[in-house]
């Protein structure tokens, strides 16, 4: 995507003296939001330390980067109008600016649909000549800034996948605590971004975070942190601890307070910032601590290549927080049929949930078909003698607006065999309610 850019160096403002000044009994400026976003950039040769926990359970992993190029991109006002762009995986109206070309005055887009002429500097003698001339202006500019600095990268656990914005926010949070903790006095100037990469060989995104310095070359703390890996540890560990021994814990209706998490919160995401989830991911790392092993670069650790979708990674993580009445559901991998599954416990009741299965003829399917998973009873007796296993899809609008009457077709013949049943969940389902609610 070949887009036109103007790097930001100097912002000046020209106004009246009088329209400039502002009275002390109220506030008249006017608040203005704009669509931005943190890109980073940087070479695999700047990667001075790496590490990563050697377990299959747990894809985590961080290293320091030496270098890295942060632009963070001003792409317009919020609610102009326009066709959304993706970049970077997020989808959003990017209006740009109008600017002059040649006094590099912005533009009041409104203004200009409303029939007023532009507006230009006072030394701007093209504009002022000749101001409703349209080859005056830029059209859709973005504008940017750039720095480098020095980072700590860190590869997030599948779950924050499988749980979304709740897993991460909970993590980023929870880091921050730890940072502040352990360096004591404010650390504002490390910053944190989330951003994810497509892995080339199966649809599940990698996401990762880039914990950075504002200060441009940097100022030596996150270097300071990967002198050994049981300093970022140690990170989690103080974080952990202060959020269990939050007095919060004491209130069964709070899940973090101002005391511990969320006075280190992202301005955003508050409402799936969980104190609980914060605690389970640090408890999954540190148990693993004493595997921690170093390697080239944090690009390769594996995830579950038996996840072919986000999707189907969000489903685990849905079965995992679903709340039914008072049933304890607990969800942990397991090998299934010789390659990886999970084993999922409700209550008493026991089941394994294979994914990626193939029903052909053989299974009474005359149209052979592969469900995403297939939940099965892995009791012998009582109810699991009753028990039909269940053939789950995950339909992505994506993939499947084309093949709707195959798909059909499809589940229909599973259903005609009368030897299973058959679920079909959209991303909505997975998504936006808790897993078995109705």
């Amino acid at each position: 995507q070949l887009l036109e850019m103007a790097k930001l160096r100097q912002v000046m403002a020209n106004t009246d003296d009088r329209k400039s000044r502002i009275g002390d009994d109220s506030e008249e400026r006017d608040t203005a939001f704009h669509v931005k976003q943190m890109l980073t950039d940087f070479s695999r040769l700047h990667v001075m330390y790496a590490y990563r926990i050697k377990s299959e359970e747990i894809p985590f992993g961080f290293e320091f980067v030496r270098k890295v190029t942060f632009r963070e991109i001003n792409f317009g006002e919020y609610g102009g109008s326009g066709e959304e762009r993706s970049i970077a995986g997020i989808s959003v109206v990017r209006p740009g600016y109008k600017i002059c070309r040649h006094c590099g005055m912005v533009q009041n887009s409104k203004k200009l649909r409303s029939g007023e002429t532009q507006n230009h500097s006072f030394t701007c003698k093209p504009g002022k000549k000749n101001p409703e001339e349209e080859l005056n202006l830029i059209d859709c500019l973005y504008l940017y800034r750039e720095f480098n600095s020095e980072a700590l990268r860190i590869l997030m656990p599948l779950s924050t996948i499988e749980d979304g914005d709740s897993s991460l926010h909970s993590f980023i949070a929870g880091l921050q605590l730890g940072l502040k903790l352990k360096f004591g006095g404010k650390v504002d100037h490390l910053r944190v971004m989330n951003y994810t990469e497509p892995s080339q060989e199966l649809e599940v995104n990698k996401r990762f975070l880039m914990v950075y310095d504002s200060v441009p070359g940097g100022t030596g703390y996150l270097q300071q942190l990967m002198d050994t890996p049981v300093l970022l540890l140690e990170i989690f560990k103080l974080a952990r601890d202060h959020m269990v021994n939050c007095s919060c814990n004491q209130d069964e209706e709070k899940d973090g307070c101002y005391s511990c998490l969320y006075a280190y919160r992202n301005s955003y995401g508050m409402e799936t910032t969980s104190r609980n989830r914060a605690v389970q991911m640090f408890d999954r790392i540190l148990d693993k601590g004493e595997q921690i092993e170093p390697i080239a670069t944090i690009d390769d650790i594996e995830i579950n290549p038996i996840l072919e979708s986000e999707l189907e990674a969000r489903f685990i993580g849905a079965i995992r927080n679903s709340q039914i009445g008072r049933l304890n559901i607990s969800i942990q991998q397991q090998v299934v049929n010789n390659k990886p599954g999970y084993f999922l416990k409700v209550d008493e009741a026991l089941y394994t949930i294979e994914p990626q299965v193939m029903l052909s003829e053989s299974d009474g399917v005359l149209i052979p078909s592969k469900p995403d998973f297939l939940i099965r009873s892995a009791q012998s007796f009582g109810k699991g003698k009753d028990f039909k296993p269940i053939a789950v899809f995950l339909d992505g609008f994506k993939y499947h607006k084309k093949i709707l009457a195959e798909d059909s077709a499809k589940r229909l013949a599973i259903t005609k065999s009368n030897r299973y049943r058959v679920w079909s969940l959209t991303w909505d389902d997975v998504c936006s309610s808790h897993l078995g609610n109705d």
